[in-house]
C-alpha cells in the first residue's frame, strides 16, 4: 500500500474529521469505527478483524497506519481504545477481563506459546478451537480452558523446536 497521501485525500480528510460532531464516529469499511474525541483527535474504538484474510493485499493495519498519516497531516492525532473488535467471520472477539496475560505452552512440546491479550492494531489475535494448537494441530491445550479464548500465539519457539525433537504424542 502506497503511503502517499494526494491534496484531494488531505482535503477530503479536513472536511470529513472537522465536520464530525463531538462523539461522532465513522465507519471505515473492513477496518474500523473511529470515533471524534477531541477537538483533532479520533480514536479507533471498533475494530473490524483481528486476523488477516488471505486474500488481503492491504492489510486493515496497513490501512489504519494511512488513516494515521492522513491525520497527521491536517494537525489531528489518532489513537487506539478498542472497544469491540470482531474476527474474519465478523464475530465479536470477547475476552474475559479476568483471563488478560494468562498464557499456556502446547502440551504437544511444539514450543506454541498462547497469551491473552487486548485486540489492538498490529495484534493478530487467533480463536482457539477445542484445544486444537494453532502451530501443530494437535490437541495440546486443555479444550475447556481455551476453547473460543481468543489469544495471541507466539511461534518463536517452534523454530528452536523445529531443529530438535518434534514433540510428543
Amino acid at each position: 500500500m502506497s503511503l502517499d497521501i494526494s491534496e484531494e485525500q488531505i482535503e477530503w480528510a479536513y472536511e470529513l474529521f472537522n465536520y464530525l460532531a463531538p462523539n461522532g464516529e465513522w465507519t471505515l469499511p473492513d477496518v474500523g469505527v473511529y470515533r471524534k474525541t477531541g477537538e483533532n483527535n479520533l480514536t479507533l474504538v471498533n475494530l473490524f478483524a483481528s486476523k488477516p484474510r488471505l486474500d488481503d493485499v492491504v492489510s486493515i493495519f496497513d490501512q489504519h497506519r494511512f488513516v494515521v498519516l492522513l491525520a497527521e497531516s491536517i494537525g489531528w492525532t489518532v489513537d487506539e481504545a478498542i472497544e469491540k473488535a470482531y474476527d474474519v467471520n465478523d464475530e465479536l472477539i470477547s475476552i474475559p477481563e479476568n483471563r488478560m496475560g494468562d498464557l499456556a505452552i502446547c502440551s504437544k512440546k511444539c514450543g506454541a506459546i498462547l497469551r491473552v491479550e487486548p485486540p489492538e492494531p498490529g495484534t493478530l489475535l487467533t480463536k482457539i478451537e477445542g484445544g486444537e494448537c494453532p502451530v501443530c494441530k494437535r490437541n495440546g491445550f486443555d479444550a475447556e480452558e481455551w476453547d473460543g479464548m481468543y489469544v495471541v500465539v507466539d511461534e518463536r519457539a517452534t523454530s528452536f523446536k523445529a531443529n530438535g525433537e518434534d514433540g510428543e504424542e
